[in-house]
């Protein structure tokens, strides 16, 4: 599922009230793994453009049956003064779980699911959030553990990986997210105790379509018809400089012009098809007078 950042905020109904999650926000789980004695942990990729404060987000959960289906029943804040960076993952382990989960885990929790207790990860408060992406869900005992991709009781016993080609969390749509089969499910089952890839996921950071946004502070060889693109590469949080909007082939012309520098720093599309009127002008002007030469010779 190859979902994308929009240009605008989104609006995800978690809590009391509808959140506004920040543009270019997009945590979502990459891995759960229930094994053996202790061994559970939940790993948190930042899959967006930009760091990522943790203390502004939460993973509650319930445990077993829940109190009140659809509602959360543990509230788990992250650590406090956490920040992760665009393509980092952070991860949550049991504290007697194995010391290779341990060498690998940002912080402790004593509380993560034994294959029945379903987690979020959410964005806002206790009161109002937005999910972001769901292991499980909140409506109801599903058993030893829930069917992920066809098998039963696939997150009891197992290690589930996201696919790298998943680009942002299932917003608590757990069914959709856990698929009926391997093809349409959204995960990798590996076997218990199966730890391979924990503290790495290969996804890719997500980048939104930023919309053209017209200026009248132009550089003198611009038409009036140029609209300014920023750069993703001066945004906070940063990207390659190489990531430059630029217009597809055939579309007007269109400047990526980098905040706080002079126009001459700008790019301009090679393919764009907005050239200078003088230019123009000049062009058709030359073909006049050749014509015209033409005809008298």
């Amino acid at each position: 599922r190859a979902a994308a950042l929009g240009a605008t905020a989104a609006l995800l109904v978690g809590g009391g009230h509808a959140v506004e999650v920040p543009f270019g926000i997009n945590l979502f789980f990459t891995e759960a793994a229930e094994g053996s004695s202790f061994n559970r942990y939940i790993e948190v990729y930042n899959g967006g453009l930009f760091i990522a404060e943790l203390d502004q987000f939460a993973f509650p959960n319930v445990a077993n049956k829940p109190t009140m289906e659809g509602e959360w029943e543990y509230w788990n804040s992250f650590a406090e003064g956490i920040q992760l960076k665009p393509g980092q993952v952070y991860v949550i382990a049991h504290s007697s779980a194995n010391e290779t989960i341990l060498a690998r885990a940002n912080e402790t929790n004593d509380y993560l699911s034994n294959g029945d207790d379903g987690f979020q990860l959410v964005y806002g408060n206790e009161t109002d959030y937005a999910v972001l992406d769901s292991i499980g869900d909140f409506m109801g005992d599903p058993g030893w553990g829930w069917t992920v991709c066809g098998m039963e009781k696939a997150t009891k016993d197992h290690t589930l990986v996201r696919k790298s080609g998943i680009l942002a969390g299932n917003s608590g749509n757990w069914s959709m997210s856990a698929g009926m089969n391997a093809d349409d499910c959204e995960w990798i089952i590996l076997p218990k105790n199966n730890w391979s890839d924990l503290g790495k996921f290969d996804g890719i950071v997500n980048l939104p379509t930023l919309p053209p946004t017209t200026t009248t502070e132009e550089p003198d060889d611009v038409t009036s018809t140029t609209t300014w693109m920023p750069r993703l590469s001066e945004v906070d949080g940063g990207l390659p400089p190489s990531v430059i909007q630029k217009a597809p082939p055939g579309k007007d012309m269109r400047w990526t012009y980098v905040p706080g520098s002079e126009p001459d720093d700008s790019v301009l599309d090679d393919s764009a098809s907005g050239a200078s009127p003088a230019i123009g002008w000049l062009l058709a002007l030359l073909l006049v007078l050749s014509t015209a030469a033409g005809q008298h010779r």
